[in-house]
């Protein structure tokens, strides 16, 4: 009976391949890409700018066009404004005069009036003629000539100053009513002037609103560019360094490897090497009996040692005959099989452990009954017995 023991097992420093090298060159590349499609967007953008502000140079020329046209149309208004306050002072005149008129021709239809009402008070027409023959001395007949004559004259003055008047008040009237119609029309012009400017001043908005969201637009998609082009830059600068870094770090490693032995490549196929390193001894009949597998010799201070293919650790334990031997199971394409790794220097998986292809077991070493470091390594095609009946050449399956 014995007690199997578990440990934690440190996970092993996987070494920098090319393959990974190979990709952040790729990885580099698709940034490189990314930042050149940027570049090329920020000029596009930039010429955008560039034609944006040659359309604000045509579009500042139709702006001057209408701050112009708003200038005179404010112009106008303001003259047109003068001429409607000069045609109401005018009609003010004429309401004054047309009022002193009719007061006028007021004034002589009272007179008139009181003079018809007076001669038929007195019985009648009193003739001129006969005021002159009622004359009674040369003197009173003078006197009377006079008389006569200058009320002649002032009802005949009366007369014809009643006459223009009416003329006159009728003329004004006319005139009045022409102005009034001129300051209709001004008042209509005036408010097509005003209408005129409220869409010039919007046309202006309109199009200082629209050029300065265009550009703000185009401002803004430029700067997220170049934002993104300058985190792609920075990218590529560390993928730049990192790719050096893990030059230099394989470079090392290899040379390390080249100095203690490498570890060996996952290959196709069932199985793999478990091991960097000449075959020293076959499968086969040796000193007088059945060797049942290959020893592969060390070259390098440390040679790592793997598993051949993915299963399960049944045995990880010192032996007096296999030294620290480690033995795994392995179910592949419907077959068991078993591995066997003898004469290691150390073990670095426990009894249970599932391992995957190329995982590494341990170092080879010169443990128990061994003659010079190296790695006993046998394959069986089943489960491993003490008769070994199950043990085939390991050359059938991999190429060593």
């Amino acid at each position: 009976m014995f007690t199997v023991a578990f440990s934690v097992i440190a996970q092993p420093v996987f070494a920098v391949t090319e393959k990974e090298i190979q990709a952040k060159k790729q990885e580099k590349k698709e940034v490189t890409q990314q930042r050149a499609s940027l570049q090329q967007k920020i000029a596009e953008k930039e010429r955008l700018v560039n034609s944006l502000q040659a359309e604000q140079a045509d579009i500042e020329a139709d702006i001057k066009q209408l701050d112009e046209a708003v200038a005179q149309t404010n112009q106008n208004i303001r003259d047109k404004q003068a001429e409607i306050e000069t045609t109401r002072e005018e009609i003010r005149i004429l309401e004054e005069k047309i009022a002193e008129v009719k007061q006028r021709i007021e004034l002589r239809n009272e007179l008139l009036t009181k003079r018809v009402r007076s001669l038929q008070v007195g019985g009648g027409v009193v003739s001129y003629l006969d005021v002159l023959l009622g004359a009674k001395s040369m003197s009173d007949f003078l006197d009377r000539a006079s008389a006569v004559s200058t009320l002649f004259e002032a009802d005949k003055a009366i007369l014809k100053a009643h006459q223009e008047d009416k003329v006159l008040k009728e003329q004004q009237e006319v005139q009045m009513e022409t102005t009034l119609q001129e300051l209709e029309q001004k008042l209509v012009d005036l408010e097509q002037l005003e209408a005129s400017l409220k869409a010039q001043i919007a046309e202006k908005d309109r199009i200082m609103e629209q050029l300065a969201e265009k550009e703000e637009q185009v401002h803004e998609e430029l700067y997220e560019i170049e934002d993104e082009e300058a985190l792609l830059r920075s990218q590529e600068a560390v993928l730049d360094k990192l790719i050096k870094r893990m030059i230099e770090q394989k470079k090392r490693e290899e040379e390390e490897a080249r100095k203690r032995g490498q570890t060996p490549k996952v290959t196709d196929g069932t199985f793999m090497r478990p091991a960097v390193g000449p075959v020293t001894s076959n499968y086969g009949a040796r000193w007088g009996t059945t060797h049942f597998g290959i020893d592969i010799g060390k070259r390098g201070s440390d040679v790592p040692i793997v598993a051949a293919a993915e299963g399960v650790v049944f045995r990880s334990y010192y032996s007096s005959s296999y030294g620290n031997v480690v033995f795994i199971s392995h179910y592949l394409n419907d077959q068991v099989w078993t591995t066997v790794y003898a004469h290691m220097e150390n073990r670095l998986v426990s009894e249970g452990q599932s391992v995957s292809k190329g995982q590494k077991l341990g170092y080879m070493g010169n443990t128990g009954r061994s003659f010079g470091a190296h790695l006993h390594f046998e394959l069986h095609k089943g489960p491993w017995n003490a008769s070994k009946s199950n043990a085939i050449d390991p050359r059938k399956y991999i190429n060593f």
